[in-house]
């Protein structure tokens, strides 16, 4: 993240203001212009409010896409009335709706941070007291739901990443838990709910801003009530190295609140690559999270220094307790994300193949996922993977054949090692009744077969 302290100076310019006293105007024809006031008409009325056609449908329009999501020559900030309310949405947070506008408005590939100071902090610079979320809380929406309400998922990210990666990120995550017609999510994202009024400031001093972090954020984040890390690049998160983030994930976790991992849409091809065949992926996440350290978390200011600080302090171990913690909890949300991804290949191979050959490639690809799960220490979810194997070896090739032996033993094995005696016993039996034939006598997976047999026998 670009610290805090930075933003709120981005969005109120280090200057104290006060919020609007009423009812404010701010342009529009015939009024009395604010500061600022024709950056403000540009950036906060909702290009469909005053267009027929909704966001996501065809125009029959031949005029060019706007540069900025907000278009009106007219916007009222909200009265102090409206505000008071905001302060009780607290958490609050914005529809995927108004991120894809800001998505629209935003030059391609452009850094999450960019899009802030280009469409967001220079509007609410003369402003200082709300949020960009605040002066859309009044704005219609195309289904009349409201575009701003109490956060449903705190979304943790770095600043550098790819803003149509952050909003690809939450519509895959409303779409994976909202079924049609259900209330939308609510999304809990920095650029657009941090406030930058001095009343909201980050305490300066070093004791207040400890106890701010432990009490009104860790707070913050456990009324979301479910939070989504994005992971780019997804072999080396920047997320992961930034001491924000790694508070967030702290907070979380401690929250006990539901945490899901996504890898960012840019890095879904290499990814994948990486978790089809040998299943690597899970090996260099591996390994990047036994690296992580409170070193890592590079603090380039004095407020992430004093949030690495703060991070040390919670076990008094230098910061051990935290990222062992982060370390747990990414890497068992890891496995469902590789086997998503390994999933996807193995669907794509139905189009790219004869039915034979997606056959033997569908098992094999499940085969080595379920090796590469057990090894990583997923032994629910490999079990799962050699089930599917074993479904396809025996359509295919019969109970008889090499390779389906081989697979009633892996799966045996595992079984086993995940305490199921009774099923590991049947499975070691199966196995048995055809390896002689299908292996030779001599082969010595037969004896490591008799063995793990004799052993679920006597539990």
């Amino acid at each position: 993240h670009t610290s805090r302290d930075q933003r709120l100076d981005m969005s109120g310019g280090g200057k104290a203001t006060s919020g609007p006293p009423g009812r404010t105007h701010v342009g529009g024809r015939g009024s009395s212009r604010a500061p600022g006031a024709s950056g403000l008409a540009r950036l906060f009325q909702p290009r469909w409010a005053s267009s027929p056609t909704p966001p996501g449908s065809v125009s029959s329009s031949s005029s060019s896409p706007a540069t900025s999501p907000f278009t009106s020559n007219s916007i009222f900030a909200p009265s102090d009335g409206i505000v008071r309310v905001l302060r009780g949405l607290e958490p609050q947070g914005v529809r995927l709706l108004v991120l894809k506008q800001l998505l629209a408005a935003c030059k391609p590939l452009q850094a999450t941070r960019d899009v802030f100071t280009a469409l967001i902090a220079t509007g609410l610079r003369e402003i200082g007291s709300l949020s960009y979320s605040d002066l859309l809380y009044e704005q219609p929406s195309p289904d009349g739901r409201p575009l701003v309400g109490a956060a449903t998922c705190l979304v943790i990210h770095s600043w550098t990443m790819l803003f149509s990666d952050l909003v690809d990120a939450c519509e895959r995550y409303e779409l994976e838990r909202n079924a049609e017609g259900a209330d939308p999510q609510y999304f809990h994202i920095d650029i657009v709910v941090d406030r930058g009024a001095p009343t909201h400031k980050l305490p300066r001093k070093s004791d207040e801003f400890s106890s701010w972090l432990t009490t009104d954020y860790a707070k913050t984040v456990a009324d979301v009530g479910a939070a989504l890390i994005v992971l780019s690049p997804w072999d080396s998160p920047v997320a992961l190295a930034e001491p924000w983030c790694l508070w967030e994930l702290h907070c979380a976790i401690v929250a006990r609140i539901p945490l899901s991992v996504m890898i960012a849409a840019s890095q879904t091809p290499s990814f994948a690559r990486h978790a089809a065949g040998t299943c690597e992926a899970l090996d260099i996440l591996r390994k990047h999270l036994d690296e992580l350290t409170t070193a890592s978390a590079g603090a380039l200011d004095l407020e992430g220094h004093a949030i690495t600080q703060e991070i040390c302090a919670v076990g008094n171990d230098g910061g051990a307790h935290v990222l062992n913690g982060i370390r747990a909890a990414i890497w068992r949300r890891l496995g469902d994300v590789v086997i998503e991804s390994v999933l996807d290949c193995v669907k794509h191979l139905v189009w790219s193949h004869d039915e034979n050959d997606v056959i033997t490639r569908s098992a094999d690809q499940y085969l080595d996922l379920a090796n590469s799960l057990e090894r990583a220490g997923f032994s629910a979810r490999a079990i799962e993977m050699y089930e599917r194997c074993l479904d396809l070896r025996m359509s295919s090739v019969g109970a008889a054949h090499r390779s389906t032996v081989l697979v009633l033993y892996n799966l045996a094995a595992a079984h086993e090692r995940f305490g199921n005696y009774y099923r590991a016993r049947d499975l070691f039996d199966r196995a048995l009744t055809s390896a002689p034939a299908a292996l030779g006598d001599a082969h010595p997976a037969i004896s490591q077969m008799k063995t793990g047999f004799e052993r679920c026998r006597t539990h």
